[in-house]
């Protein structure tokens, strides 16, 4: 078993080869989808494209206050901001595209912060995975404050199933860390590690979480970018709508992103939350009196910004891949 974990080392990270030419056949894919989302472009999308460069500097900042809360992750001396940032824009952008789920574009973004710092990939790995689950977490305050908003400018509307659907997995995913925290738990976990021969492995994973800077007063102020983040998404769709022709007050945009975002961590398993996300934006707009055509156009504006950012973010990739040989 031992050999078998050493040789699964051995391949990763995967090659610079073997991922350019997994990032060449993306960037096919990609181009092809986006030029199939414009052909399917109906005309209000299409008067709703001068929002797209604003769009993609809302998202930017976002981009960057996700990236602060990733650096905060890492011990001092932390990588500098500038480092951090095109990280954090790769990371998104090989998840947008790349049939990655969640964890696997920061696994692969922090190449070169590991490359950069000196940092053992391996603790730039688990630090990626830790800003992940943060990240997950950071969004069930941001979802119970827009199911508030929901309940007073839709009362009725959303029943406590469907609400209840919506908070289950970040819920699970809090009291799985919540437990974790507890003595006993984390005893047995590492018990059961030791019965089932993965001692040396738990080992190894410990160390490269060393990396990680786990005092409270990080975690805090990484959880308060990563909730910035979030709400810096309403700004985005408070201005398509505008753009559109459709405003809304910026509580019904704050409801219409935390709800959508939601729907897309429904959809986990689907690269990007592909049509997760669009369902959820557009179900929730029409539901606050949004018309369909509008609400539909926001959200296949969003995906569009989404790809806009993220095939320079790909090409960005590959050539830091070329120039680190």
């Amino acid at each position: 078993m031992l050999r078998t974990f050493a040789a699964r080392q051995a391949l990763w990270p995967p090659s610079p080869r073997f991922l350019s030419l997994a990032l060449t056949i993306a960037l096919l894919g990609g181009m092809a989808a986006a030029s199939a989302l414009l052909l399917d472009l109906g005309p209000i999308v299409l008067r709703a494209l001068p929002a797209l460069p604003l769009a993609v500097l809302v998202h930017f900042s976002q981009i960057i206050a996700a990236a602060m809360a990733w650096r905060l992750i890492f011990h001092a001396p932390r990588p500098g901001p500038w480092l951090m940032i095109q990280a954090r824009w790769v990371r998104e952008s090989l998840n947008g595209l790349l049939p990655l789920v969640g964890i696997g574009g920061g696994v692969l973004a922090g190449q070169e912060i590991a490359k950069k710092t000196g940092r053992p990939f391996a603790g730039v790995a688990a630090g990626a995975t830790v800003d992940l689950l943060l990240e997950s977490l950071t969004q069930l305050p941001f979802l119970l404050v827009g199911l508030l908003l929901f309940s007073a400018l839709a009362p009725g509307l959303l029943s406590l199933g469907q609400a209840a659907l919506l908070i289950a997995p970040l819920a699970a995913a809090a009291v799985f860390v919540a437990t974790l925290a507890l003595p006993g738990p984390r005893m047995l976990c590492l018990r059961l590690a030791e019965r089932f021969g993965y001692g040396a492995t738990l080992a190894r994973l410990t160390g490269a979480l060393g990396v990680v800077n786990a005092a409270p007063a990080a975690l805090l102020g990484a959880a308060a970018w990563h909730l910035l983040a979030w709400t810096l998404g309403a700004a985005e769709v408070w201005i398509v709508l505008r753009v559109i022709g459709s405003p809304v007050s910026l509580p019904e945009a704050y409801v219409i992103e935390s709800l959508g975002m939601a729907a897309r961590s429904l959809g986990f398993a689907l690269p990007a939350g592909l049509g997760a996300q669009e369902a959820g934006l557009a179900a929730v707009a029409i539901g606050l009196g949004i018309p369909a055509e509008a609400a539909v156009a926001m959200a296949m504006l969003k995906r569009l910004r989404e790809v806009a950012l993220s095939l320079p973010g790909l090409i960005f990739w590959r050539w830091s891949m070329r120039r680190g040989g």
